[in-house]
């Protein structure tokens, strides 16, 4: 083959391998890299931009509900649930903060008892029967409570002496059960009890017996101050260890106190309960407390 032609033939093959890329290569100046995947590395740099974008590492998937809740009073219960999450004085869950302005069907009337009793106006929940028989109502959500915190703001909106003997009666109830036709239960508030001087009493009563004639047994009755018509108090009833305390306090600086002893096995709904008088009720709060650990031996 003629010098020439064999020259030519050289000159082709570098233009071609250097046309092609040939990893093989080793020309001055050039990096050959791998082919990209741009759906997973970032943007090549250009120019004389340096900034180095870093890349997270990745983190598991957080679900809330996996996450531990605050518990700022360090009961054991999460704020969220929580009736006071600033103390820890009451240790206990949440049933219901209801301002009674409305029907939220958080309340029903107690199998066997007047429906038409009970009603929502004036911003309260009213009864509205003024006769010598009783009126009972039920907390539609648990009702198969033990202990428990309930508070109540009420007031007696209308009353007459024309009914003998006088037996007017407006409760918190706890433990409370319907059983064929009959009420079992415990209330606390307040009386005004004919024979008794004074009548006006803040009491704990167990209440029982068919809806017509609901007997009450008195337990505890502490003489107490005189309620108006139409005058706002409050009634606090603690069912703690076998204990229930009652609370009434017709302002701030007139507060009275009955208490029961030795209750057992108290379970079922919280409610109200009303005689001889039309009462209001409003902004109930209700909290289910927390059972005291058993010691370990």
């Amino acid at each position: 083959m003629a010098m020439g032609t064999r020259i030519g033939f050289g000159v082709l093959a570098l233009f071609l391998a250097a046309a092609c890329g040939d990893a093989s290569t080793s020309n001055t100046g050039r990096v050959d890299l791998p082919p990209r995947d741009d759906a997973k590395d970032p943007p090549a740099q250009t120019g004389d931009d340096t900034t180095v974008t870093p890349i997270a590492d990745p983190q598991p998937n957080e679900d809330p509900a996996t996450q531990a809740e605050a518990d700022t009073d360090g009961d054991g219960i999460p704020d969220s649930k929580d009736c006071d999450p600033a103390s820890a004085a009451i240790a206990g869950t949440k049933l219901i903060n209801d301002t009674l302005a409305a029907d939220t069907q958080a309340f029903s009337v107690a199998p066997g008892f007047p429906t038409a009793d009970w009603s929502y106006a004036n911003e309260s929940y009213v009864q509205t029967r003024l006769m010598n028989a009783s009126d009972a109502t039920f907390y539609m959500g648990d009702q198969a409570l033990g202990d428990v915190d309930v508070e109540v703001a009420a007031s007696s909106t209308d009353v007459t002496d024309t009914i003998s003997p006088r037996l007017r009666q407006m409760f918190v109830l706890v433990g409370a059960t319907m059983n064929n036709g009959s009420l079992d239960a415990y209330g606390c508030g307040v009386e005004v009890v004919q024979g008794m001087s004074p009548e006006q009493r803040t009491s704990v009563v167990k209440l029982s017996g068919p809806t017509a004639t609901v007997t009450t047994t008195a337990i505890d009755r502490t003489p107490r101050n005189i309620l108006k018509e139409g005058e706002p108090f409050s009634i606090k009833a603690t069912l703690k260890g076998g204990t229930l305390t009652c609370v009434v306090s017709q302002g701030a600086d007139v507060v009275t106190t009955a208490k029961a002893d030795n209750l057992t096995n108290v379970t079922g709904s919280m409610g109200f309960f009303t005689r001889q008088t039309k009462a209001a009720f409003k902004n109930v709060k209700a909290c289910k407390l927390a059972t005291p650990a058993m010691p370990t031996k």
